[in-house]
């Protein structure tokens, strides 16, 4: 049967995994024509499947079964997106939230030169402080464990995410500057650099890259949608600068919240989280 070997990772053992487990025992034994249409889900994709299973009066067992799995899903849905939002203590984020925070401010400063007057000199200090800051949290409060087995341990990956970066940021530009496409080159760039990230989030157990990658595709695509609609090219280097910044220095922040794990607690390995 497709659904005995289904495990729920990425999720801290508790109520919603309980769900999740009484969920797939009654499913097992659910009308065959109901089980046959769920055969071979993902955790995930099985949990939003039965949730959305249509409401009904309880006349006989197999209505009774699909409002059983209705609210067996909901709660499990409820508990997984609770558990990966809730911020946990990770090992190793120093290196990750200094160099996240280094380009935010790079972005930053795309983002800040284009402003005319008061506007950039009052942004350019602003980045300038709060980068500062973070940089300095970062190095006090992060932990550092095991920052430089998680590099050696994903170096190919890195390796070529990166360089798949360089080529995309370089074709961007050299397509823009031929097109003279101008305005879309910023907003391009951060879809670009934020498509790299999900490569890195699994090898280097950094679940949170998915979020970083696609918040700054999300920035990109407003870009392009400024670019299309005639935005001037300083509006959208505005936005797309700033924009990004803003989502990097956010996962910095994301990790000082997070805090560091109890040295009295047993260490795990920070890539086993994504294995």
């Amino acid at each position: 049967m497709p659904l005995r070997g289904v495990v729920v990772r990425d999720v801290p053992q508790g109520p919603g995994v309980d769900s999740f487990n009484q969920l797939r025992a009654i499913l097992v034994h659910a009308d065959p024509q109901l089980r046959e249409s769920l055969a071979g889900l993902g955790p995930a994709t099985l949990i939003r499947r039965c949730a959305d299973l249509p409401d009904s009066e309880a006349d006989d067992i197999h209505t009774a079964a699909t409002g059983v799995l209705r609210t067996l899903a909901r709660s499990a849905w409820m508990y997984v997106m609770c558990a990966l939002l809730r911020p946990n203590p990770q090992y190793g984020t120093r290196g990750s939230g200094m160099i996240l925070t280094f380009f935010g401010t790079v972005w930053w400063l795309v983002g800040s030169v284009v402003l005319d007057g008061s506007a950039r000199t009052a942004a350019l200090v602003a980045g300038a402080v709060l980068a500062a800051t973070l940089l300095v949290l970062a190095a006090r409060r992060l932990d550092g464990t095991g920052g430089r087995e998680a590099y050696e341990r994903s170096a190919r990956t890195f390796m070529w995410s990166n360089v798949g970066q360089g080529v995309g940021i370089a074709v961007v530009i050299a397509v823009g500057n031929i097109t003279g496409g101008y305005s879309w080159i910023p907003a391009l760039i951060a879809i670009v650099v934020g498509a790299h990230f999900f490569p890195l989030a699994r090898p280097f157990g950094r679940l949170e890259y998915r979020w970083t990658g696609s918040l700054l595709i999300v920035v990109g695509v407003a870009g392009c949608a400024m670019a299309l609609s005639g935005a001037s090219e300083s509006g959208v280097q505005t936005v797309a600068g700033l924009g990004s910044a803003t989502v990097l220095w956010a996962t910095t922040a994301w990790y000082l919240v997070s805090g560091v794990p109890d040295r009295s607690t047993p260490r795990q390995q920070t890539a086993d989280t994504g294995s």
